[in-house]
């Protein structure tokens, strides 16, 4: 029905007459309300805008990862770089600096170092910096130097135990070669020369009692690689030796305190401490590619040599009959291991698996990335290269563990 005010005043009945005006109050109240509206979203704005502020903070809260820690942390690009982790910070040492980063990027320690040849050793309470060839070796800790000592003799290598002690191998005067073990306030407790051998590196126990030499002889000109178990407790010679004939012992690692992995340039062998053979691993027609080591098993990358192609993964660990061996579809540039995780860099990608080989993530797409480092809790660093048109640059991604076969998503930072 279609009113107007002549109708409903004049002409109209009083029905029509109160209708009219019901509804004229109608659009009244409306009018005041929007009005009413209108001026408290005005006066009430910063109230407003701090609840929605809240209320998104708690969605972003909810959707972000507990385990993302880690900040973007650059550093001048050098290709002399050596990088470790020390707990939660990251160690780089050159040629001339030594500097530790926090997990927020700020520096903890900056140390001057004059090294030719840089490279470091890290254990649970102190990480070493040290100049292969040289006779200088520098201890710290997180935020202060510890000290350092002066070898007599060119450095050949340093190795640590997770509780400090660390053992120095060494050129010497008078000997062939000798082994310096050194407690964790680098006062020395044991020492080993020899005149007969040359020695490249010695390896100890994870509780300190026992260390493993690795030394070189000759058969008719052939090349041996002879192993050699102390026990540290002990001031006489060696408890007792072995030959791995048919390779070149390259690196060794203890596995379990009376459990070793010889990594061999042919085949990978697993001794006890009294040198008994409890398995091996031949190579076969593959080679090494990269490896990694934990405190209880080794992990390496072979790849055919003829085709480069077929890569694998083998594993040992102490409690094995045999090698673990897992085929990969994509060929493995680097791997770091620590604790029960073993990263993982492919030619344009980063996994992680555990320490059995189980994968803990999907495969997440990277590029320009240099080498990686898995921490204990496993978070993966990735260190970008120099040449990607900026400095170095090392940054972390939370893994989120793959739920059933279906992988499993990684955030990325």
């Amino acid at each position: 029905m279609k009113f107007s005010v002549r109708k409903n005043f004049i002409e109209g009945t009083h029905e029509d007459r109160r209708l009219y005006l019901t509804r004229a109050a109608q659009r009244i109240v409306i009018l005041l309300a929007v009005a009413a509206a209108v001026l408290g979203i005005y006066y009430f704005r910063n109230d407003i805008s701090a609840w929605f502020r809240e209320i998104q903070a708690r969605q972003q809260a909810d959707e972000k990862p507990s385990s993302s820690t880690y900040s973007r942390i650059a550093f001048e690009p050098d290709s002399e770089n050596v990088y470790a982790l020390f707990g939660e910070s990251l160690a780089v040492i050159n040629k001339g600096n030594f500097k530790l980063y926090g997990t927020d990027g700020t520096e903890q320690l900056a140390l001057q170092l004059s090294y030719s040849r840089p490279a470091l050793c890290v254990s649970d309470e102190q990480i070493i910096a040290y100049d292969r060839g040289g006779t200088n070796l520098t201890v710290a800790g997180q935020t202060a130097l510890i000290g350092s000592l002066e070898i007599p003799g060119k450095i050949i290598s340093v190795e640590a135990n997770s509780s400090g002690y660390f053992t120095v191998t060494h050129e010497d005067a008078r000997y062939r070669a000798v082994v310096s073990v050194y407690d964790n306030r680098q006062n020395l407790v044991y020492q080993w020369q020899t005149s007969e051998y040359y020695v490249m590196r010695a390896s100890l126990a994870p509780d300190g009692k026992t260390m493993t030499a690795t030394a070189y002889t000759q058969d008719d000109g052939n090349f041996i690689s002879r192993m050699f178990y102390f026990d540290l407790n002990r001031s006489d010679s060696y408890r007792a030796s072995a030959d791995i004939t048919g390779t070149i012992v390259t690196n060794t690692y203890y596995i379990a305190n009376d459990t070793l992995c010889l990594v061999g340039d042919d085949r990978a062998v697993v001794t006890d401490i009294d040198g008994n053979v409890l398995y091996e691993y031949a190579y076969g027609n593959d080679m090494i590619k990269t490896g990694a080591a934990a405190e209880s098993y080794v992990v390496l990358t072979m790849l055919d040599r003829t085709s480069g192609l077929g890569a694998k993964v083998v594993l040992f660990a102490p409690d094995a009959e045999s090698a673990l061996v897992a085929n990969t579809n994509d060929d493995i540039r680097k791997m770091s291991a620590c604790g029960d995780y073993v990263a993982v860099l492919y030619t344009q990608g980063v996994q992680l698996f555990s320490g059995s080989l189980e994968p803990l993530s999907a495969e997440v797409d990277v590029s320009q990335v240099r080498d990686i480092l898995v921490s204990e809790e496993g978070r993966v660093l990735l260190i970008y290269a120099s040449d990607a048109g900026y400095v170095d640059l090392l940054s972390a991604f939370a893994n989120k563990p793959v739920s059933g076969a279906d992988g499993g998503e990684t955030e990325g930072k």
